[in-house]
């Protein structure tokens, strides 16, 4: 079964349903994720580095509930040198269109 891009429940539980909370974690997490992004899908990025990557993106995909892309970055830090960059791209811009739809700002 497929993970959910967004787990909702998560989210508002992490925000106590806090819109504006919420909407400034979200992007807090986009700019933090954009930023480590390039890092990660780059073919020339050592596998060591790679794996810190996806170690750092996991756990902020986790903490706002981005259930598909914490999956792909726990799948990339344990085999950083397998060829990830797709499947991490789509879930990213299945993940952004989500947030998107649900950002306030």
């Amino acid at each position: 079964m497929p993970h959910p891009i967004l787990d909702h429940a998560h989210l508002d539980a992490m925000t106590g349903g806090d819109t504006e909370f919420r909407d400034e974690l979200l992007a807090t997490f986009l700019a933090s994720t954009s930023e480590s992004w390039p890092t990660l899908i780059a073919p020339e990025t050592a596998p060591e580095v790679r794996k810190k990557t996806a170690h750092r993106i996991k756990g902020a995909a986790s903490n706002v509930g981005a259930v598909a892309l914490a999956a792909l970055c726990k799948a990339v830090e344990d085999n950083p040198d397998a060829g990830h960059s797709e499947k991490l791209e789509h879930a990213y811009s299945d993940l952004q269109r989500e947030l998107g739809s649900l950002l306030t700002l």
